[in-house]
């Protein structure tokens, strides 16, 4: 698959999770949930073919070690960045769930709410003022008067 066709599909993954956004930083798109980024589509290996870039649970860090496709992520991989080169037949069943997983560390509970179908929280109604706090607040007005 063409380079250019897998960023695609890397993209229209990554774009259907709930508040995903695509920005460019270092001159590779970024995926990100709110503001934190989940995915990093760039280039590097042999001939420049594509890598995808993911912050993996500790669990799968240590699953895909192994594996030769799959290495640290420079500068950031002490943080669980994982990167994957895409070269060849690239599973993209197994790359969906993983962007989940990544995108599950970064997002805020309000979007994994929305991913999970779980319907919006109510809004937290302010605190009630105690009666400590009100005869404070009125020696406090007493004091400014006097």
């Amino acid at each position: 698959m063409a380079r250019d066709a897998v960023l695609e599909k890397v993209r229209q993954i990554c774009l259907s999770l709930p508040g995903a956004t695509e920005g460019e930083s270092f001159g590779h798109p970024w995926f990100r949930a709110a503001k934190k980024p989940f995915a990093i589509y760039g280039t590097g290996g042999d001939a420049g073919e594509g890598t995808l870039s993911l912050k993996l649970p500790e669990a799968l860090c240590a699953a895909v070690a192994g594996d030769p496709r799959w290495s640290v992520t420079h500068y950031i991989g002490k943080h669980g960045w994982r990167t994957r080169t895409m070269k060849g037949k690239v599973d993209f069943a197994e790359i969906a769930m993983l962007v989940e997983t990544s995108y599950r560390m970064a997002a805020p509970r309000k979007l994994l709410a929305a991913l999970d179908g779980e319907p919006a929280a109510a809004p937290k109604a302010p605190p009630k003022a105690t009666a400590k706090g009100k005869h404070r607040a009125a020696a406090r007005a007493l004091r400014k008067r006097g």
